[in-house]
């Protein structure tokens, strides 16, 4: 049951991002594309609803480590909204996006708090490379704010790829929350990119297919 749950799910999922990446192409500035805000917070919404459900009917509710993540979930809709906004905004996105990474760390790191791994530090390491060596240059203003959300977005990569080795959950549900930390710094890689360095031909499928396929693989590990 669960199988078919999770393959429904994200059937409507890639088929309603289609939709918000085709509308997002429509018109370049969101501020003259009301559409695309509305569409890309409400397949936040709906993606954060089936996580919740899941939570309460498949999780054990002293649980903190699920908890945690349904917040996360929850708190990237006010992220969703503001970077859809327009550019006015970018900051007030940064920043729930910061407060939802903090959440997804806390629950990765309940997952298994005290576990180190190599293949984490090295990707955390690059993480960091490619701040200073291609971001850096190009933020001015936003050095600071930027920075600090690479330093919060590389601790939960951290997290979610050293839970994946410990062994102590159901493999679907590590590989789940490994493969979505990876696809979000991913989204966030190509978002910092288009916006600060260079302008990607395609943007919109790159940041946006990456980024809610990250946020659905958060909310189907609540399954398990």
């Amino acid at each position: 049951m669960k199988i078919t749950i999770a393959l429904l799910l994200s059937l409507f999922v890639i088929s309603f991002e289609f939709i918000v990446i085709v509308v997002k192409n429509r018109k370049k500035s969101s501020e003259e594309n009301p559409l695309y805000l509305i569409l890309k917070t409400s397949l936040m919404c709906l993606i954060f609803l089936a996580g919740f459900l899941f939570y309460y009917f498949f999780q054990d509710h002293t649980d903190l480590s699920p908890l945690f993540l349904i917040m996360a979930l929850f708190i990237s809709i006010g992220g969703d909204f503001f970077l859809a906004a327009g550019k006015k905004f970018f900051l007030f996105g940064l920043i729930f996006f910061l407060i939802a990474h903090i959440f997804y760390i806390l629950s990765f790191y309940f997952l298994y708090p005290t576990y180190i791994l190599i293949p984490g530090i090295i990707i955390f390491i690059l993480i960091f490379l490619y701040y200073f060596q291609i971001l850096f240059p190009h933020l001015k203003k936003y050095s600071v704010p930027v920075g600090l959300y690479v330093l919060i977005i590389g601790t939960m990569v951290y997290f979610s790829i050293i839970q994946y080795f410990t062994g102590k959950h159901p493999f679907i549900k590590s590989l789940l929350i490994l493969v979505g930390g990876l696809l979000f710094f991913i989204s966030d890689g190509f978002l910092s990119y288009d916006k600060f360095v260079k302008k990607l031909k395609y943007r919109n499928f790159l940041v946006l297919g990456t980024y809610f396929t990250a946020q659905l693989f958060f909310a189907l590990s609540c399954l398990y």
